[in-house]
């Protein structure tokens, strides 16, 4: 549809009006959820004070004024408005996102100019509003030029990196089908400024720095839906060739989020980066699915999450995935999302592979009730007071859980204090083995690195010798006979 510009003065700002040469323009109804694009990731911060806001107010609160005090340089005032202090940017807030739950997107009263690449000039909040909402907005296309809030901004004006991830997950989690997360191996190091070069569009991008522990844990999330990766039975034995191939040296290597248009674009953008190394599969990971963004996003995206991969043997105590499987079963029946419930006591514990849980806490958030118990699982709430922290801070604030299997856990550094603080016989014994992982001890912390090299480089040589005996048995040419009477001897089996 095209409007007059006279047509559509009330209904925009002054400052972008004037700066709009043309007599008539393009006007558009399209779904608010396009608009969340890698320049403008301020919406991030929006749709966290969103989604908090009836949960966890202060933390919701904590984030988006990291966004405000970022675009108007710690002043709080916005250009042309009332908007003078950050208490009237929260009641302004609330009062456009009232307006837009209760009549939609009114395009009589305002409508979004889009820049001259369609992002979003102004108009933030009722975005944010209408994509949390699931709402369409009008729009308004215009010659002006894009208004950039990248990553890096955020960054140059001092941004914690706290911050800006949970705005990142959050802007991935409502973000279209369009959004991806790359991983540029370390195996890919020697061209690794060619490589980046293949990216546009940059959400965010960070170093990782990953033990071999580590780098195994999160090769088996991205892998493990594959057939060669193995099974829980088998701790994923396909992911040990696919360590050596991607990680020679445990150096940090880049993670990339980035948009494309298509999968297409992806995958042009992932045989691009491996045709300067020659490796094959093994320079660069992508993710598929937005499904599969999100579940590492908040690995990767979160400190907890990384003490997690580089420190725990998730696989060691199988029965613990029944046990969580009935937990989700039982947070179904309850309509309970897993965002407001955290897994307390000795479920991170046994996740990290240093003993088995016998049952299931949890802390539950004041905003939900239980409405069919199960015995197997129990409501923690009496030990908060060993928390010594707010109970909807714990289920809400990523300084205290991690996020992995579709659940929330305890942090291993808020399970030490709890249990430190309790002081029980059982707690004092899990303190002595936590110990290394917490208080920095670094003689046993450097045992443990030796320890965990050490099966990297049983892993290495095994496949080296493997790799070997078959060029040997191919050069004599009796492979194939080994081949097939291993196969028959195995099938009699």
């Amino acid at each position: 549809m095209v409007e007059i510009k006279s047509n559509i003065k009330n209904k925009i700002e002054p400052f972008i009006y004037k700066k709009m040469m043309e007599k008539e323009y393009k006007t558009n109804e399209i779904e608010a959820q396009e608009l969340l694009t890698w320049n403008r990731i301020d919406l991030g911060f929006k749709l966290f004070y969103l989604k908090n806001k009836d949960k966890n107010k202060k933390e919701g609160e904590k984030i988006y004024k990291e966004d405000i005090k970022t675009q108007t340089f710690g002043k709080f005032i916005e250009y042309e408005n009332e908007k003078n202090d950050f208490d009237k940017f929260i009641k302004t807030f609330d009062q456009t996102y009232n307006n837009i739950k209760k009549k939609g997107f009114d395009k009589t009263d305002s409508i979004i100019p889009l820049s001259n690449n369609s992002t979003i000039i102004n108009g933030a909040h009722r975005v944010a509003s209408a994509i949390y909402l699931k709402k369409k907005v009008f729009t308004i296309e215009t010659e002006i030029e894009e208004m950039k809030c990248d990553y890096k901004m955020f960054k140059e004006r001092g941004v914690s990196n706290e911050a800006l991830e949970i705005a990142m997950k959050t802007f991935i989690e409502y973000s279209n089908l369009n959004t991806y997360i790359a991983f540029l191996w370390p195996s890919g190091k020697e061209r690794k400024q060619e490589a980046l070069s293949k990216f546009s569009k940059i959400v965010y991008e960070k170093k990782i720095n990953l033990n071999p522990n580590g780098a195994f844990n999160l090769l088996t999330e991205l892998y493990k839906h594959m057939d060669w990766s193995g099974t829980e039975k088998n701790n994923f034995k396909g992911i040990e060739q696919k360590l050596i191939e991607c990680f020679p040296n445990f150096e940090d290597f880049k993670v990339i989020i980035f948009q494309a248009n298509n999968l297409e674009d992806v995958r042009k953008i992932k045989q691009e980066v491996r045709d300067l190394y020659d490796l094959e599969y093994s320079s660069i990971h992508i993710t598929d699915t937005k499904e599969e963004a999100i579940r590492i996003s908040k690995l990767i995206l979160n400190g907890n999450g990384l003490h997690f991969l580089n420190n725990a043997y998730p696989y060691k105590y199988l029965n613990q995935y029944k046990e969580l499987d009935k937990f989700k079963i039982f947070l179904n029946e309850n309509q309970i999302n897993s965002e407001d419930i955290v897994l307390d006591g000795s479920m991170t514990l046994s996740l990290y592979g240093l003993r088995e849980n016998k049952d299931i806490d949890y802390l539950l958030s004041e905003h939900k009730k239980i409405k069919f118990s199960d015995s197997n699982f129990e409501n923690h709430d009496s030990e908060l007071k060993y928390h010594k922290i707010n109970k909807q801070d714990i289920i809400y604030d990523g300084k205290y859980f991690f996020e992995y299997n579709g659940l929330k856990f305890i942090s291993f550094n808020q399970l030490y204090s709890m249990k430190k603080n309790r002081n029980g016989k059982k707690d004092q014994i899990d303190c002595e083995i936590m110990k290394s992982l917490v208080e920095n001890k670094k003689i046993k912390i450097l045992l443990l690195n030796k320890k965990q090299k050490l099966r990297y480089y049983k892993i290495k040589i095994k496949n080296n010798t493997k790799s070997l005996i078959l060029n040997i048995l191919k050069r004599i040419e009796i492979y194939n006979i080994i081949r097939y009477l291993y196969r028959k001897i195995k099938g009699a089996k």
